[in-house]
């Protein structure tokens, strides 16, 4: 899996040829970036700034992220992670840190958006596994406010 990060400030290119697919990139990212930040407001009540994607490649059946919390220390104490899906459906695992019987799966299908906060990142663990079925690419951009 290739990963790649988008800030909120950024470096310009020394080549146009490189200046133009980058431009579209983020005005595309700031787009959704955007989108989702009136989304929280409007429907939960949740104001927030995003200044951070992740970029997540899946090229095919073989990639995968393990268990994991998204708890680094830049992240804030109970942080609101935006994780939006393009392409190929994959399954998306909880399971609980102390009561190992706690599971659940989500399947992420194209255009889907999940929301992690409060304090998930605390109790819980999640994972994208590898398939045994033959899946096409996907693409997760996943949001989060980076504190100084």
């Amino acid at each position: 899996m290739r990963k790649y990060r988008f800030l909120e400030t950024y470096t310009l290119l020394t080549y146009l040829s490189e200046l133009f697919p980058l431009v579209a990139a983020l005005f595309f990212l700031k787009k959704i970036k955007s989108d989702i930040e009136v989304s929280l407001a409007s429907t939960i009540n949740l104001p927030l700034e995003l200044n951070s994607v992740l970029c997540n490649y899946y090229r095919d059946r073989n990639d995968s992220m393990g268990y994991h919390a998204d708890n680094e220390k830049e992240l804030g104490v109970n942080p609101i992670i935006v994780s939006v899906n393009f392409g190929e459906s994959r399954r998306f695992l909880l399971k609980h840190r102390s009561d190992k019987n706690l599971k659940s799966e989500i399947l992420l299908s194209h255009g889907s958006v999940l929301i992690m906060a409060g304090e998930m990142q605390h109790h819980w663990l999640h994972a994208i596994p590898k398939s045994t079925q033959i899946l096409k690419p996907r693409i997760n951009l996943t949001f989060r406010n980076i504190k100084n």
